[in-house]
């Protein structure tokens, strides 16, 4: 779409050649136009009557009929299609570049944009083909759709921006077509990633950050959908590759989408001040191998874990609350989940949707709670032991584990288990029930086709409707239910 954009606008510029320019005076070569003719005196450099080439200084200042001027924007086409321009110096007086202001310069090869520059237009400097580097200062706080678009040999970009919050859009990104673009430089100061900063770029293979992984966990990352930044790189601090991430003991909070899409992260270690992970935060790390969660943890975000499909073990630690829909989907090599959490209440959709090969399942002997869903449809799993502490297991929790043959149900004191439990788990031959529990409910056990016999305890005072429905090999109950 961007190309057509831009042929469309080249094609106007050729079909439309300027007659006439809206300028009040030249001064040093430069084109004025005056925005303010009361103190504050302010102008803004405008296109002309001659194209720009060359070098060209613009000045802080310009002194026009006894009044000095402060040079504070560039404006609108300012600079439009002047492809003989090679050199540019903007200065710090300038608070804003306008719409398609340099746009067509095919004869700048860098650009520095000073701390004073706040909004970058739309098609700012969009088609500006030997442009190489690029310097965004650290006050811009939006940049407009295309700004640097299509610049074709465009391969660094070294982003200081403090608390940009918006930059193109998912249609109109603004980087697009920068084919080349493959480093990243963002300085310590940034504090916000907008949505889509740098989608698109597919050739992007590092983001160098100059700070630390405490001030990059802290780093607000920008949100709109599924997925806005669209990092594929490797991730570097300080020019170090970051491979096996140690988060520190002085980090709290891990941001969303702070390690999104990262290809170099094998391992993880979250410190245990960390109390949470927030949503995407190391979505489709594909080379991630090994994580370990730290003991504080609350709550795992949505699409926390999502397709770090080299993820093998999973450790889920005693703190969490909460865990995010799709936390741990599509980890299509995860075969064992090491399930710690004593009181986790808020299990979102299909947390291990997709990861077809999980066999073991440990769970911890302080869990209480066993969430809804939580672990169904895990298909490969054959055994599962269940600890002594837990009181409750939710509404389908193990719903279509459809390999799973034996349970061993250890809880002591387990008072209530939620509809559809172990609905459709066909090959479950054995089912040993704690002599604590006091109520099977609705579906429980229902569809359980390999079972053959059942013992009820004589703790059990409710059996909910259809608990062994359709359990067509069932030959033997042993009912010894006092009330």
């Amino acid at each position: 779409m961007k190309k057509i954009h831009i042929i469309l606008v080249f094609a106007a510029s050729m079909l439309f050649a300027r007659t006439t320019w809206a300028y009040n005076f030249v001064s040093g070569g430069i084109y004025y136009n005056i925005t303010s003719n009361t103190a504050p005196y302010t102008v803004e450099v405008t296109s002309g009557a001659k194209s720009y080439s060359g070098y060209i200084a613009i000045p802080a200042t310009v002194t026009y009929n006894g009044a000095t001027y402060l040079v504070t924007s560039i404006g609108y086409d300012a600079f439009f299609n002047c492809r003989n321009l090679t050199f540019v110096t903007i200065p710090n007086s300038v608070t804003s570049i306008g719409d398609d202001a340099f746009s067509g310069c095919s004869g700048l090869t860098t650009v520095t944009i000073p701390n004073s520059v706040t909004s970058i237009g739309d098609d700012a400097f969009s088609g500006c083909s030997r442009l190489t580097t690029v310097n965004i200062g650290n006050s811009v706080t939006s940049i407009g759709i295309y700004a640097f678009a299509s610049d074709t040999n465009l391969t660094q970009v070294n982003y200081n921006a403090d608390s940009c919050i918006t930059m193109g859009s998912s249609s109109f990104p603004v980087f697009s077509g920068c084919s080349k673009l493959s480093i990243v430089n963002i300085g310590n100061n940034v504090r916000h990633i907008p949505a889509y900063a740098f989608s698109g770029c597919s050739g992007l293979t590092k983001t160098n950050y100059t700070g630390t992984i405490e001030q990059w966990c802290r780093i607000d990352f920008g949100r709109a959908n599924a997925n806005p930044i669209s990092f594929s790189h490797n991730l570097y601090i300080n020019n170090q590759l970051i491979t096996d991430l140690i988060i520190p003991n002085t980090i709290d909070t891990i941001k969303s989408y702070a390690f999104c899409g990262d290809m170099s992260i094998t391992s993880v270690t979250i410190g245990n001040s960390v109390t949470s992970i927030g949503d995407y935060a190391f979505y489709d790390c594909s080379s991630l191998k090994n994580v370990t969660i730290g003991r504080s943890v609350t709550s795992i975000g949505i699409n926390a874990f999502y397709g770090c499909s080299g993820l093998t073990t999973v450790t889920i630690g005693n703190s969490v609350t909460s865990i995010g829909d799709y936390a741990f989907a599509s980890d299509t090599n995860l075969t064992q989940v090491n399930y710690n959490a004593d009181s986790c209440i808020l299990v979102g959709t299909g947390v291990f949707s997709g990861c077809s090969n999980i066999k073991t399942l440990n769970i911890g002997n302080n869990v209480k709670i066993i969430p809804t869903n939580i672990f169904r449809n895990f298909q490969k799993l054959d055994m599962l032991n269940i600890g002594n502490s837990v009181v409750s297991i939710g509404d389908s929790t193990f719903y279509g584990c459809s390999g799973l043959a034996q349970v061993n149900f250890n809880a002591d004191s387990c008072i209530t288990m939620g509809s559809s439990s172990f609905r459709g788990c066909s090959k479950l031959s054995i089912v040993n029930i704690g002599n604590n529990v006091r109520h099977i409910p609705a579906y429980a056990f229902s569809g359980c086709s390999k079972l053959t016999s059942i013992t009820i305890p004589n703790s059990v005072t409710s059996i909910g409707d259809y608990a062994f429905a359709s359990d067509t090999n069932l030959t033997q109950v042993n009912y010894n239910a006092d009330s």
